[in-house]
């Protein structure tokens, strides 16, 4: 009797079923995401925006070392990141990787910008 109970305190539970019971559990047995299950996409958010300031930063660290094929597929990666972001983020992230871009491929405006209007923009940023 003993040595029965013993076993079925050891009995290992397969992952199946404890995904199953997580499963469930979150999804309140309907279908629907419970507010526990939303924490875990705003995470997700959070940690693509990390990766993508990340990579922003990468590729300005390649571009200025003249490393443009490595600068190169890193925009392409930022363009992708960019998009699952929302708001200031993402504008910020989608013209500082054009900037990026325009210095990878060298194209520069036609008229440069009037001295005193570039002094100003070296002053606020």
């Amino acid at each position: 009797p003993l040595y029965q109970r013993e076993s079925k305190r050891l009995k290992p539970t397969t992952s199946a079923t404890t995904t199953a019971n997580s499963v469930s559990s979150a999804i309140g047995g309907w279908g629907v995401p419970t507010e526990s299950a939303r924490p875990v996409v705003l995470v997700d958010s959070q940690e693509t925006g990390i990766r993508l300031v990340h990579t922003l930063m990468a590729c300005a660290e390649a571009v200025q070392q003249e490393n443009m094929k490595l600068a190169e597929a890193l925009v392409k990666q930022i363009g992708f990141l960019a998009v699952s972001q929302a708001g200031a983020m993402r504008k910020v992230a989608t013209y500082f990787a054009e900037g990026l871009a325009r210095r990878i491929y060298r194209l520069y405006p036609d008229k440069p910008l009037d001295t005193s209007f570039s002094d100003i923009l070296q002053m606020h940023f």
